[in-house]
């Protein structure tokens, strides 16, 4: 599988990194947010432009996030509605916000598969001063697929030309969780183009945002001011739990 290096976070080997979201629905807010991830543990940082309306400054907020950052990749996300976003969006809105997000720094972006090839093609064309990679999404938040499905899921978006894969559903039973983390695991035994995300949501998938020793996944996404999906933990407990306590599938 091909790693990934973003700002010297090495994506597809080793530690998996934490990323935590920042949700700011106004300027005030985004000062509280950026007050508790200057602090935080976490290795990459998510701005999720979805939480703002459509008449905000999305250069300066994404400068200040920016700054802010630090030595940090930052990943910048405009989530739909369909997939768990907050707010409807028209094309141009979506394509505009990405050049808003990569003129003013953003390391990486998300797309969502179901948009298409022309949306990932267009977003990968954006100018920029260094190459952007893309997450290629998917996100379920009404249900786990199958295992094949799952397995289908996951090879589709590796055939894509995105830069990362990231797969996140809604389990509804015990059984869901472990479909996801079977389909991660022969996924990533499958010898995969590139670096993947797996994650099952909600209480009952919790564990799969510490086990990514076994479902491979190179990136977990936890909370350090307000979570952005739900079964999210803290940064400082999902970061100790990787550092000091990780599962290891040699014992």
């Amino acid at each position: 599988m091909k790693e990934l290096m973003i700002r010297g976070l090495t994506l597809g080997h080793g530690r998996p990194a934490v990323c935590i979201p920042l949700t700011p629905a106004d300027a005030k807010d985004l000062t509280a947010q950026l007050a508790q991830a200057v602090s935080s543990p976490a290795d990459m940082w998510e701005w999720r432009m979805d939480y703002l309306p459509p008449d905000v400054p999305y250069d300066s907020i994404c400068t200040q996030i920016r700054e802010a950052c630090g030595r940090r990749p930052l990943l910048a996300t405009f989530r739909t509605r369909n997939e768990g976003g907050m707010r409807d969006f028209s094309a141009e809105e979506y394509i505009r916000c990405y050049e808003t997000a990569i003129r003013c720094g953003a390391d990486l972006v998300d797309v969502e598969w179901a948009l298409g090839p022309d949306v990932l093609a267009t977003v990968k064309a954006i100018p920029s001063t260094a190459p952007v990679p893309v997450i290629v999404s998917h996100h379920d938040f009404a249900k786990t697929p199958s295992l094949p499905e799952l397995l289908a899921i996951l090879q589709g978006m590796d055939e894509t030309d995105g830069d990362i894969s990231k797969l996140a559903v809604m389990p509804r039973c015990a059984q869901d969780v472990l479909n996801l983390m079977e389909a991660s695991a022969r996924f990533g035994a499958s010898e995969p183009r590139k670096p993947y995300i797996t994650l099952s949501m909600g209480s009952l998938g919790r564990i799969t945002r510490l086990a990514c020793d076994i479902t491979g996944s190179c990136v977990t996404f936890a909370a350090a001011y307000a979570a952005s999906a739900p079964g999210q933990m803290s940064a400082e407990s999902v970061s100790a739990f990787l550092s000091s306590g990780s599962i290891q599938t040699d014992i």
